[in-house]
């Protein structure tokens, strides 16, 4: 059992190296970057249902941004909140916003990817902002981004934003997106041999209009759950260059609000990324348990049998993983008080994958916000190339 221990604190640690490689790796974004020259027009499309919590703070945070010529699109698509009333106050406010109500939804489209291709109809610019209802923009965001991406002649820019959890299941989600860091930090990045590596952002996706209408638009991702990063790899097939960018101090989000959406979210999102395979879910989501109940398991088989080298083990490996967790204090925001408990994220972690599992496998889809979404392949048969209805 201590070599059981010593393993789970060398596999963590080589997890926890890479996320923070990535981290100081990968350049922020510097939020004093000028524009070359004149004020660009970029149109933002916002998909949002149900979103009465965050959706003001977040359009209020757009419309504040300094530099640039707005124009805000917000697709409300089918909110039973009071989503609707907010947007109709927000829009009788400022005329740079403009909101379309329930668009159509076809057969064969996720809700989230049809509203996004409706808005993108919509929106006036010759860069494109997809960004999430709830993510909260620091008034220089969208100006240095897109200094940036002109400058270095990027054609999708993704901003790692800072993530804000709050419920138990939330706090879960630390590790998850531990991995997600270590995934967004490849060096093959830039390399148009392998366009299966790119990036891509809910919080804050950035596409020069003409590589988007380039690389298809939204019409192959018709059924993609993990839009944002299809997107990146739809673009960078298309020739495009796609960057990625670390921005806590610019782009903060509350991915998931409450333990229901992040059970549900973390479920879709996980069974997705293994293109369905319910099977290799499991699998790596039992190796997540492993690594964080196993400490703790450990030390209390030694306090039960009087081995003073087990309870060291596991005491010392856990005590470990707690200061690595707490040292990501700069991408993430949590409460202290709950970060000791971190071995129970684990069972949260596997609750979301099996039930994502059970799901998959009676039904082929996860519930998300009143709609059953496919957990199958995360991208369709379209072709890039297809043009988006303009």
């Amino acid at each position: 059992m201590i070599v059981f221990a010593l393993a789970a604190g060398v596999l963590w640690a080589l997890l926890i190296a890479a996320s923070f490689r990535v981290y100081f790796a990968v350049p922020r974004l510097d939020p004093t970057q000028a524009l070359a020259s004149g004020c660009p027009r970029v149109g933002i499309v916002i998909p949002a249902r149900d979103e009465e919590a965050g959706i003001e703070r977040g359009v209020r945070s757009l419309l504040a941004q300094q530099g640039v010529d707005l124009h805000v699109v917000v697709v409300n698509d089918g909110s039973t909140d009071g989503t609707r009333d907010i947007l109709g106050r927000l829009a009788r406010e400022d005329p740079r916003l403009q909101v379309l109500h329930d668009p159509p939804l076809p057969e064969g489209w996720l809700g989230k990817v049809n509203a996004l291709h409706h808005g993108a109809a919509l929106a006036r610019g010759d860069w494109l902002l997809f960004t999430d209802a709830d993510v909260v923009h620091h008034p220089r965001a969208l100006t240095s981004a897109v200094a940036l991406a002109e400058r270095d002649g990027r054609d999708l820019l993704a901003l790692m934003p800072r993530f804000e959890w709050e419920t138990v299941i939330e706090h879960g989600l630390l590790v998850a997106f531990a991995i997600v860091l270590v995934q967004h930090g490849s060096p093959h990045l830039d390399d148009p041999a392998r366009p299966d590596v790119a990036a891509g952002s809910g919080s804050f996706n950035l596409v020069r209009r003409e590589a988007y209408i380039r690389a298809g638009g939204h019409v192959p991702l018709r059924t993609a759950v993990l839009d944002d990063l299809e997107l990146g790899r739809l673009v960078k097939r298309a020739g495009g260059r796609v960057a990625f960018r670390m921005a806590p101090g610019l782009v903060s989000v509350r991915m998931f609000r409450g333990n229901r959406a992040a059970l549900w979210g973390l479920s879709k999102n996980v069974i997705a990324s293994f293109s369905g395979r319910v099977s290799v879910s499991a699998a790596a989501g039992l190796c997540v348990a492993a690594l964080l109940l196993g400490p703790p398991c450990v030390a209390l088989a030694g306090a039960v049998h009087g081995d003073a080298r087990l309870v060291a083990a596991g005491v010392g490996v856990y005590l470990f993983q707690l200061a690595s967790l707490a040292a990501m204090r700069g991408w993430h925001r949590y409460r202290w008080s709950r970060l000791p408990a971190f071995p129970l994220f684990a069972a949260t972690i596997m609750l979301c994958i099996l039930s994502g599992a059970y799901f998959a496998m009676r039904f082929g889809a996860v519930e998300w916000r009143g709609r059953r979404v496919a957990v199958g392949p995360s991208h369709s048969g379209g072709r890039p190339g297809e043009s988006p209805r303009q």
